[in-house]
Formats: C-alpha cells, sequence, structure tokens
C-alpha cells in the first residue's frame, strides 16, 4: 500500500489512468483485452464526484494545492484465490474510516501485466478548520510522516481481525514505510529480471547436458 497526492493538474491523468484504462493501453503496458474484469466499488465518475465535494467544502484556488491523495492497495501473495472484491472492500473500509474523508473513486484493475490485481482508492483530503468552522481540502495535515508509519501495521491487523487471515502486509515494499508508484514498479521489474535470469541459466545447463552427451 502506498499514498501520493496530486493537484489540479495531475486530476485528468490520475483519474483517467483509474477508470478508463482502455485509452492508455497503447502507451502504458495495459491488456485492454482485460478491461473488463475491472470495476469501480463507487458510483459515478471520479471527477464528477469530485466536483460535487468541492461545492461543499473549502479548496483554496493555488495550482500546486493537493486535492486528492491515491491510495493503491496491491493483493497480497498469500491472500486466497477468489476473495480479491472481499479484500478491496475490506481495504476500502479501513481507508474510510482511517482517514474520514469522502471517496471519490474505487476502482481495482486486473488488467496490468507487470503488476499484482490492485485498487486506486481517491479520496479528499478533508479536515476540519475551527477557526472558520468548516471544512478544508488540506493534504499536508491529512497525511502525516507519523500516519504513514503505521499505516501498513494497522492494516495488516484490520484484516487479521476482520478477514481473519494473516496476509503479508508488511514485505519488503512495505516493511520501511511508504513507497511512490515508481518505486514499487521498480521493485517488480527487479524481481521479474531476475526470474528471467533463473530461467535464462537453467536453459543454458539443459543445452550444456544435451551438447555433452
Amino acid at each position: 500500500m502506498h499514498i501520493e497526492k496530486y493537484n489540479r493538474s495531475a486530476l485528468g491523468h490520475i483519474l483517467q489512468h483509474c477508470e478508463n484504462e482502455k485509452v492508455r493501453a497503447k502507451r502504458d503496458n495495459v491488456d485492454s483485452n482485460r478491461h473488463n474484469e475491472n470495476y469501480n466499488l463507487v458510483k459515478g465518475s471520479g471527477i464528477d464526484n469530485l466536483r460535487k465535494i468541492l461545492k461543499q467544502v473549502h479548496c483554496s484556488k493555488r495550482k500546486d494545492v493537493n486535492i486528492i491523495c491515491s491510495c493503491v492497495v496491491s493483493v497480497p501473495d498469500n491472500l486466497p484465490k477468489g476473495r480479491e472484491r472481499e479484500f478491496f472492500i475490506y481495504a476500502c473500509k479501513f481507508l474510510s474510516n482511517r482517514y474520514k474523508s469522502p471517496c471519490v473513486s474505487a476502482c481495482c484493475h486486473f488488467n496490468e501485466p507487470n503488476s499484482k490485481p490492485h485498487l486506486h482508492f481517491i479520496f479528499v483530503p478533508l479536515v476540519f478548520d475551527k477557526k472558520k468552522d468548516r471544512y478544508k481540502v488540506c493534504a499536508k495535515e491529512k497525511i502525516t510522516k507519523q500516519d504513514l508509519q503505521s499505516l501498513h501495521q494497522d492494516f495488516q491487523k484490520y484484516l487479521k481481525d476482520n478477514m481473519h487471515l494473516d496476509l503479508d502486509i508488511l514485505n519488503g515494499a512495505t516493511a520501511n514505510g511508504n513507497k511512490t508508484i515508481n518505486e514499487l514498479k521498480a521493485d517488480t521489474l527487479k524481481k521479474e529480471i531476475s526470474l528471467l535470469q533463473k530461467k535464462k541459466s537453467q536453459l543454458l545447463n539443459a543445452i550444456e547436458q544435451v551438447l555433452s552427451r
């Protein structure tokens, strides 16, 4: 699990990535034939839901203000087959309870060959401004270093209490804290390269054995 913050200039890209992968299939590594396997646990389009929320709260007009947070939750290696949807639903409940902010989109992706099935939980980071007696958008106050330090441990405990499973949430990618999307993709590529090198070595050994006969 990892969280990133996005300002207005990035809204179109991240929401398109989550909700309409057919558009980006030619540009990125996406299997468009499996697009129908994806689904959204939130009704309506992310941009429409976002606009409705922003009309009800205070949001600075500055271009650099982070308006949404995107939390990507990948399926653990030891999750039993057939329980992916249940896992994603509990992940949504955990994040909703933790951040107490409205979710605008919760897309589950199954059509990225180089990635595990994963959830994009996108929410508006709202905090209550006591001085002005209103809610405001403030990712800095909502997502703190202290919060990220305990995020994975708390999520693992939540899943154990609710799904009654000891899932591998705390692994090499999460034990040291929150990682970016690029860092997680790099980790995945390293594993794939290592696997290919192992297969190459096995193939060469097999060829040598045939030639030595």
